[in-house]
């Protein structure tokens, strides 16, 4: 009998391994069967397609803008050429999202309505929510969204339950609390909130919303049913950057085309016409495969209404204002759809739309492309395949204007595009909710800053980024899932906040500059906008904010316009020996050993510890002379072509050796001295995001507010 166990033990044991060595096998074939999208480059397109199809396959899309394919490969395949051919380039193509800074939805999109009412107690300057809450189970209150009306000034405290709670300030309405706020099952939540003073007791301008740890929003109902009213509009920030002053000059873009690769643009009537009440020109294109233009999802509308809304300006508080609510009103307008109705696009789809832009620019008069969008660096910006596009658009006489991210307020959270060393990057800041007290604007917290991972200063300016009002449909997706913002669902107005719309108004300020003077090249509208913006000072005239977070400061339109200055931007960068892969570049700055302060060897004052602060009394007024001359001259600061890997997969673990002697032997310039000693050993975590390892290519681009 005990033979006979055995023997069928013997049996059920090969019939389980033969199993296990199918289901190994079927894994393999499986592996070996999935395909990735990569687009390849590092040749010449007709040699690299001549080798694809030798190897058996067939690009999908090849651009022409970099001598680029796209291509659907096996591991295996995959491997093979790359063992094949030394000199081809691989880049993983990935999804990534429109770049305006946004909570993240929760995760049922459960909203619910709560009654409230609301009274005002002016002896504590004071409003007073009280709202009813029916629900039988514990809560935990985490975050308040309120509305509040700009002439009370800052809110001072904010008190639930006649306790007062800390918090962080998260955008102009999110109040984030530090430590959830336990509420009973039934019980009555009332929030008071404390202003500098309280100036009108008008209930249609106030509003609190409430969220919970479970991620649920309750959204409340007010007592009045007073409407604000829809004939007053002002967007405010063509006053903050001065453009309306440009406006009474007679310039507003007239006969330059601004380009928007983006989510589209709707054929909303207030953007059809300019200011002479005629219809501009405009065009719209879709690289998607739908090859609808509609803009479903509402970004590219709300950039392109901040860039070239006509409509005039209108202010109950100010009825004596002056000037138009888009920057550049008269501009025209392609917009290129790269972006579809959930506002994600590829790196594929990015590249078909530059080089629409790039084979058009002189059949539309391109003179302008707007990319509010971002995503973490996966290599050297001239590995990068968008990064090369653009520097090759630039060359073209585009001028490249580049989210700088809304990963901040670390150091070293410039995305892609915007580390791009040549193109303008744009940081964000707020008014404060106080638009014409000038005094109290400051870089956000979400803006990305500097430097960039190969040490240039970046973002090269800042604009206003914090709930910016622009157009946007009311059945758009964006405005739908954030509808507890739609302060009066009647008008086509939205706020929102982010590098995106920073990049959208500095935009408009590039095509006013070019229609005061249309032979200005890329170069020249980059020094003349960074010598004239203004950086942000204390009282004592020290720099409030870095420069790796504001560049050189805010953004003046009216002084743009008016400059004559030249030759101080991009100096000692040959574009062209930089696309060839003859010369590549690093920037100026360096970083203390031992995790220390950046900072510019020579430049005095510049030093920053990486650490966001806002503490200060600031104000943007000093015109900044960081960038004359020859102070972030990248000059003699050069990598010559053969230090570089062909694979693109930088800064992988085994590159560093253990003393921090980083790069050692790879034939580095010595007068470059950027990694000179153990400036970058690994205490130093100078690139301490890790977004160099070679399994971390792009998974997402950031979305920012």
């Amino acid at each position: 009998m005990k033979k006979y166990v055995i023997l069928i033990s013997i049996a059920v044991l090969a019939l389980f391994a033969r199993a296990n060595i199918a289901d190994r096998a079927t894994e393999q074939t499986t592996d070996q069967e999935t395909t990735s999208t990569y687009i390849i480059h590092g040749g010449n397109i007709s040699s690299i397609s001549k080798l694809l199809v030798d190897a058996g396959v067939t690009p999908t899309a090849r651009y022409s803008s970099i001598d680029a394919v796209s291509i659907k490969l096996t591991a295996l395949q995959k491997a093979e050429l790359q063992k094949a051919n030394k000199g081809l380039r691989f880049f993983e193509d990935k999804n990534f999202e429109v770049a305006s800074y946004k909570r993240e939805a929760t995760d049922k999109g459960s909203n619910k309505a709560l009654a409230s009412t609301l009274k005002f107690l002016s002896n504590a300057n004071s409003a007073l929510w009280q709202v009813e809450n029916s629900d039988t189970a514990i809560k935990e209150l985490s975050t308040l969204y309120l509305q509040t009306p700009e002439q009370n000034g800052q809110i001072k405290s904010i008190s639930i339950n006649g306790e007062k709670v800390l918090f962080n300030q998260v955008s102009s309405e999110e109040f984030a609390l530090i430590g959830y706020i336990q509420l009973r099952a039934n019980q009555a939540i009332k929030v008071q909130v404390e202003f500098d003073s309280l100036q009108t007791v008008d209930p249609t301008l106030y509003g609190v919303d409430l969220q919970f740890s479970s991620g649920e929003i309750a959204t409340t109902t007010k007592n009045s049913k007073k409407q604000a009213s829809n004939n007053n509009r002002d967007t405010h920030y063509p006053e903050l950057v001065r453009a309306n002053l440009v406006h009474e000059q007679g310039v507003t873009g007239k006969g330059v085309t601004v380009a928007i690769i983006d989510t589209g643009i709707n054929n909303n009537s207030l953007l059809q016409k300019g200011t002479n009440n005629k219809r501009r020109f405009t065009t719209s294109i879709s690289v998607l495969e739908d090859k609808s233009v509609n803009d479903d999802y509402g970004h590219g509308t709300h950039l392109a209404s901040i860039i070239a809304d006509a409509s005039k300006r209108s202010s109950a508080e100010r009825p004596h204002i002056n000037g138009y609510n888009g920057i550049a009103p008269d501009v025209n307008l392609v917009s290129i759809k790269a972006f579809d109705e959930q506002g994600r696009a590829s790196y594929s789809d990015i590249l078909r739309a530059v080089d629409y832009v790039i084979e058009n620019k002189d059949a539309h008069n391109i003179r302008v492309l707007n990319l509010s969008f971002s995503a973490p660096p996966s290599s050297y910006y001239w590995d990068d395949p968008l990064n090369k596009a653009l520097m090759k658009a630039w060359r073209e006489g585009i001028t490249v204007v580049a989210a700088a991210g809304n990963s901040g307020p670390d150091a070293m959270t410039i995305g892609v595009p915007g580390n791009t060393p040549y193109v303008i990057t744009v940081g964000a800041i707020t008014d404060n909710k106080t638009p014409y007290n000038f005094n109290d604007d400051y870089v956000t917290s979400f803006s990305s800053a500097g430097p960039t991972y190969e040490g240039f200063v970046k973002p090269e300016l800042v604009a206003p980024g914090g709930h910016i009002l622009g157009v946007m449909d009311k059945q758009s997706l964006l405005r739908k899932t954030y509808s507890i913002f739609d302060t009066n669902k009647k008008h086509d107005y939205f706020a929102l906040s982010g590098s995106s719309q920073s990049t959208a108004i500095t935009t408009g300020i590039v095509a006013l500059m070019l229609e005061a003077n249309p032979y200005l090249r890329p170069d020249d509208i980059k020094c003349r906008l960074i010598s004239t913006a203004k950086a942000a000072t204390t009282e004592s005239g020290h720099l409030a904010f870095s420069i790796y977070q504001q560049g050189a400061g805010l953004v003046d339109a009216y002084q743009a316009v008016r400059s004559t200055e030249f030759g101080c931007a991009n100096n000692g960068m040959d574009i062209t020996k930089d696309l060839n892969g003859d010369e590549h570049y690093i920037g100026p700055v360096r970083r203390h050993e031992e995790g220390g302060d950046y900072y510019i060897p020579g430049a005095e004052g510049l030093e920053w510890s990486g650490v966001y602060s806002d503490s200060q009394l600031w104000r943007f007024a000093s015109n900044s002379q960081l960038w004359r001359h020859t102070s972030f001259n990248s000059s003699s600061q050069l990598w010559r072509h053969t230090s570089f890997s062909s694979n693109a997969q930088l800064w992988r673990h085994s590159s560093f050796s253990a003393n921090g002697q980083l790069w050692r032997h790879t034939g580095f310039n010595a007068n470059s001295q950027l990694w000179r000693g153990n400036t970058f050993n690994s205490n130093a975590q100078l690139w301490r995001h890790r977004s160099f390892d070679s399994n971390s290519f792009l998974n997402n681009w950031v979305d920012h507010e």
